[in-house]
């Protein structure tokens, strides 16, 4: 296929051509390195059963099914779950797994010769006696056709029925169907046979002009193709029954499946390849092999899942997996280990789009051809250097590409620099470089780090223990000009360089900060120093840009990165979910996206402006520390072995929601069985939660954004983390809810959840509640019931104490009195006939008379006291005053007494009122008795919640102290005890005596 497009026919045209092609296959022969697709292995050490793989299937939750010889392996994304005879798969070779398309979640499998459906955790083998089974398929209506040694066999609502047609009465191959409801048959009596189920009518496509060769694949694509990969490098496209186009490819074509960008992918024993169906015809199929960074070239099953990844399943080294990632690799010759220790920057790009890679084995450049692919040549440098040449670093500016080198001919190492003018080839080969004459200063001892070329043409480098150094390359260096260490600028290691469109240079350290000079002000110097105390992460830079609104963004050793906006300094790290605080390098695509190369791989900004960075793990990996863009729209970045291409124009985000899933809950350290309302106990309160999300685009970045209804109403932020652990969880309903974030921002549309219930304790449900309030109300009733049926029976009791004193005991003492009086008149009468005798029985009459009366006075004082109608402060004033009446007022003694109103309607407690009464009455007696007093003051006030009383005179008095003790001063204190109050004594001679009670009232 010609590389050149030919306008005349003419002979100098047909040489050059000639010579075009002569020199590519020279450069593709000698020098070009293989294309490395980023493929992710799966094997055995990951968890998958068997790495000889038969068949890959994805089922409609999105979980992956691969059928090896050793069993089943399911994978999500993160564990593989593997399934053998020894959990119920009647076989441990798997040729075919698919999905019920009626019944959703339940798998049919071909274990052997055996057929076996797979439903909630269980294998069911269907019998298929005298038969074996070779493929099984199920149509759209449901049905599964199974292809023996003896003819078909269907499976329909579990009724199994023979189908055995005169064409089909043979053994039965491969089954498919496509959209225009014809099933097709491998006979292996009558080769391809076609059934159409609406008219039940045969067809045979003869495919024997193909020879002998091996029918091992075939579908039918929704375009109303059926497709056949075979043996003998054919593939074989039908339409309707008569119309078969063949192509005979150089690679394997055994295995054959489809994507949904119309790319026709065939896999066999060497390697895989890919062609658009639409270009089957003509088209170039392009190859790819271990050298392409398959893991290897025999391939048993090939699959397309709905994010358009391709599934490769290999023979001896398992699963591997090629991503919708439009990236592609390179292996280059080593940098220099001399130049990879001080980490400069040794790839670039010119304004072509060509890359330009600096290695120990020369300079490689990489560029696209007319025909969009990448070619690879290697400028070899002059043989006489070769041997003791050591690349230092690259820049390209203006068409001028710089190297830096260390010459150690000599014996001992001298630093160069060389410029080259860049002039593409007109015909789209690699570049042609003419050395152009500079006059470079002389650094030696120190060397060079980091140059850049301003617009002026100057250039400026960053000198190891000298400082930043600008010079004219056309002039002599008396030109040059060094700012050092007494402008401020550090000279320990100035990594990196770079010029803002205002014209200041910025020099980044490794070890003592950032510093801007402003080259248009060379007799003030004038330099800025930025350090951790100005706002930086870090004392360490590594990479330096100007982003397109004009923020100067550094990338730190261990810091992240800082954005300089004037004299503000904002920082993005780890802390902020940055991949990785180590930013070696940084470029900008077309779109304003910040890509940042690290020690952990390439990361990239989620949106232009957002600096929410992301990874992906096509770019993950090796520390990257030159990177950059094309002017056709690729990222590139070179680790230590790797170039990587990347073509974000035309890689689209994926749209796919993941799907969530809750995959298991422990409940205080133990498995619990997943139910639509489980129920845990009081004690259960310790809950785990584990999910996952399934997007195979780059499983690694999926994140997941959960909630706890009740606890929390907003979702938490994305984490990495699969597992969430809620410890101490409260009595109550709780729903949990999960949703998944794959790498391209799209989450998913229905989260997953989980219900569950923490049941209170017995004393904290309702109905123990309700019990025990109804306990506590029934108690509390019973209580008062109780109690007030007590007080009317003690008040039934006083008023019959009452009564009775008065009725019986009280008749009986009046009756003796009476009677005590008759007795002494009658005992006068005889006073003269019995003088000694009457004398003695009148005075013995007199004193039981007396006594009498005074028994009568104290019972009735006592039936007054217990009778519960006299309980009002009324009744005892009303009490008082009668005494009063009855002891001072017969003795002719003056007396008032002043009783506060407020107290009227005050009830006293029974042993309240009858202790205040006694010594009120104890008090009068002894002023009647002892006082000689001519009046007689009772007060009884209310000041405040107290009760004072008080009685006093005006007789003799005496010193308490010279009293007598008796009984009724001690009973008046003992009953001032009683009342929880004081009874206070006041006299002096000749002074009167006062009685003062203080009480709280009830």
């Amino acid at each position: 296929m010609p590389l050149v497009r030919v306008r005349i026919f003419t002979l100098f045209k047909i040489l050059q051509l000639a010579r075009i092609i002569l020199l590519l296959l020279c450069v593709t022969h000698s020098s070009l390195r293989a294309q490395i697709l980023p493929f992710h292995s799966y094997t055995v050490k990951d968890g998958l059963i068997s790495n000889n793989i038969n068949t890959i299937y994805q089922d409609s939750r999105g979980y992956m099914w691969f059928g090896t010889t050793d069993g089943i392996s399911v994978f999500d994304g993160h564990t593989f779950t593997n399934y053998s005879t020894h959990d119920g798969l009647p076989h441990n070779f798997v040729k075919d797994i698919f999905e019920d398309c009626i019944s959703p979640g339940e798998m049919w499998i071909l274990a052997g010769d055996h057929v076996c459906r797979f439903a909630t955790g269980n294998f069911f083998t269907y019998p298929l006696q005298d038969s074996l089974v070779g493929s099984i398929y199920q149509d759209r209506e449901g049905v599964v056709w199974c292809g023996t040694n003896h003819g078909l066999i269907k499976i329909k609502d579990n009724k199994i029925t023979s189908f055995r047609p005169p064409l089909l009465d043979g053994g039965i191959g491969l089954i498919a169907e496509v959209n225009d409801s014809l099933l097709w048959f491998a006979s292996q009596g009558h080769g391809l046979v076609s059934y159409s189920q609406t008219t039940q009518t045969f067809s045979i496509v003869d495919i024997s002009r193909y020879g002998q060769a091996t029918l091992w694949s075939m579908f039918g694509d929704h375009d109303g193709n059926l497709w056949l990969g075979m043996s003998d490098h054919y593939v074989l496209r039908i339409r309707g029954r008569d119309s078969v186009m063949s192509r005979k490819f150089r690679g394997s074509t055994s295995w054959l499946t489809h994507d949904g960008k119309g790319i026709l992918w065939l896999g066999g024993y060497e390697g895989i390849g890919s062609i658009p169906k639409d270009q089957f015809e003509t088209g170039q199929c392009i190859t790819y092999t271990t050298e392409n960074g398959l893991p290897e070239n025999t391939v048993r099953s090939l699959y397309v899942d709905r994010e358009q990844n391709l599934w490769v399943g290999g023979r001896d080294k398992g699963i591997a997996k090629l991503s919708t990632v439009r990236t592609l690799g390179f292996e280059i010759g080593m940098p220099s280990e001399y130049g990879l220790a001080h980490d400069l920057p040794y790839a670039a790009s010119d304004s072509n789009g060509h890359i330009w890679v600096l290695t120990e084995k020369g300079l490689q450049e990489f560029w696209r051809d007319f025909y969009g692919r990448w070619q690879q040549f290697t400028h070899i440098p002059d043989q006489k250097i070769k041997k003791n040449w050591i690349p230092w670093s690259l820049y390209i500016s203006h068409s001028k590409l710089w190297i830096a080198r260390v010459d150690s001919n000599t014996g001992t190492s001298q630093y160069h620099q060389e410029c080259y003018t860049i002039t593409p080839d007109p015909d789209g080969s690699h570049s042609h470089l003419t050395a152009k004459k500079i006059i470079s200063p002389k650094f030696s001892p120190s060397y060079a780090l980091s140059l850049i070329v301003d617009q002026d043409g100057t250039v400026w480098q960053s000198v190891a223990l000298t400082g930043i150094v600008c010079w004219d390359p056309l002039q002599e260096s008396g030109s040059m000009r060094i700012f050092g260490e007494n402008d401020g600028v550090p000279i320990n290691y100035v990594r990196t360089l770079c010029q803002d469109h205002l014209g200041n240079v910025w020099g980044g350290s490794l070890q003592d900060g950032l510093v801007r000079v402003s080259p248009h002000d060379t007799s003030a110097r004038r330099v800025k120093r930025y350090t951790p105390a100005d706002g930086l992460p870090d004392w360490g830079m590594w990479s330096i840009m100007e982003d397109r609104v004009g923020d100067i963004l550094v990338g730190t050793s261990h810091g992240g990165l800082a954005i300089i906006h004037g004299d503000s300094i904002r920082t993005i790290s780890a802390k902020e979910g940055l991949p990785s605080n180590t930013i070696y390098c940084m470029t900008e695509d077309s779109y304003g996206r910040l890509w940042l190369g690290t020690q952990i791989g390439m990361i990239y900004e989620d949106s232009p402006g957002s600096k929410r960075f992301l990874k992906n793990e096509a770019f993950m990996g090796s520390g990257v520390h030159s990177c950059g863009t094309t002017k056709d729209g690729f990222v590139w970045f070179v680790t230590p072995t790797d170039l990587w291409l990347y073509d974000y124009i035309h890689d689209t985000k994926d749209t796919t929601p993941p799907p969530a899933y809750i995959t298991g809950i422990k409940v205080n350290g133990n498995l619990q069985a997943q139910q639509s309302d489980l129920r845990l106990s009081h004690e259960e309160s310790n809950c785990q939660i584990d999910f996952i999300g399934i997007s195979f685009r780059d499983e690694r970045a999926i994140r997941y954004q959960y909630r706890l209804l009740d606890i929390e109403k907003r979702w938490q932020p994305p984490t990495s983390q699969n597992s969430v652990t809620y410890a101490s969880l409260l009595p109550g309903s709780y729903r949990f809810e999960v949703k998944a974030i794959n790498v391209d921002g799209v989450s998913s549309v229905q989260p997953a959840s989980l219900s569950f219930t923490i049941t209170p304790p017995f004393w904290q449900r309702w109905w123990f509640i309700a019990m025990a309030l109804l306990v506590t109300v029934g108690t509390t009733a019973l209580i008062v019931r109780v109690r007030v049926r007590r007080l009317l029976e003690i008040e039934r009791i006083r008023s019959r104490i009452a009564t009775d004193l008065h009725d019986d005991i009280g008749a009986s003492l009046t009756w003796i009195s009476l009677t005590s009086s008759i007795a002494k008149q009658e005992v006068g009468k005889l006073h003269h006939d019995t003088h000694g005798d009457s004398e003695m029985l009148s005075t013995f009459l007199e004193e039981i008379g007396a006594n009498a009366r005074e028994l009568i006075d104290s019972m009735s004082d006592i039936v007054w006291s217990v009778d519960p109608k006299k309980d009002s402060f009324d009744d005892l004033s009303l009490r008082m005053k009668n005494y009063i009446s009855k002891t001072v007022g017969v003795k002719g003694i003056e007396y008032d007494i002043d009783i506060d109103p407020e107290l009227s309607q005050l009830r006293l407690p029974l042993e309240t009122r009858r202790n205040l009464y006694l010594i009120f009455k104890e008090g009068l007696n002894n002023i009647v008795r002892h006082s000689e007093a001519t009046h007689v003051a009772i007060s009884l006030r209310r000041l405040n919640s107290m009760l004072m009383m008080s009685v006093e005179d005006n007789g003799k008095g005496f010193k308490p102290e010279d009293s007598r003790p008796g009984n009724g001063l001690k009973n008046m204190q003992m009953r001032g005890v009683s009342l929880k109050g004081v009874v206070q004594l006041l006299s002096a001679p000749g002074a009167g005596t006062r009685i003062l009670v203080k009480m709280k009232l009830p």
